[in-house]
């Protein structure tokens, strides 16, 4: 499978070592494409190693989540999954879920993590829903 992530941060040669070093070591991984000026990285990967692969992104590209203008910006979710400092096991409650976009990276962080969704509109919680579906991530209640 071959996937592109757009990585913002991702502007020089630190970056791409730091990501090459994390990304590198998954056996899963086949192999490592980046495009410094585009900021893109292009992984060729094993299909059930999506998720990981994202968990080492910092703060995931808004456009990937499916959102009505309300969605937790990026720089915002990376600093709120840094404070949060997720370990295995735990489970997020996830009150206003909206696109889902902090309990979708809460679940890529690992395998073992759960979160649950409480969205009191219907039709956010279904975008919410398809968003964790394009993640691949593992189903996670919604309550409206």
């Amino acid at each position: 499978m071959r996937t592109a992530i757009r990585i913002t941060q991702m502007d020089c040669p630190t970056e791409e070592a730091l990501i090459r070093t994390k990304l590198g070591r998954m056996p899963e991984v086949r192999s490592l494409d980046f495009n410094l000026m585009q900021r893109v990285l292009t992984v060729v990967h094993a299909p059930d190693a999506l998720a990981p692969i994202l968990a080492l992104a910092p703060g995931l590209d808004d456009g990937l989540f499916e959102h009505d203008g309300q969605l937790t910006k990026r720089d915002i979710r990376a600093v709120t999954l840094s404070a949060l400092a997720p370990r295995q096991g735990e489970l997020l409650w996830d009150v206003g879920l909206g696109a889902g976009s902090i309990a979708i990276e809460w679940l890529l962080r690992h395998p073992s993590l759960k979160a649950i969704g409480f969205e009191e509109r219907t039709e956010r919680a279904a975008r919410a829903a398809r968003s964790r579906e394009s993640a691949r991530v593992p189903l996670f209640p919604s309550f409206d």
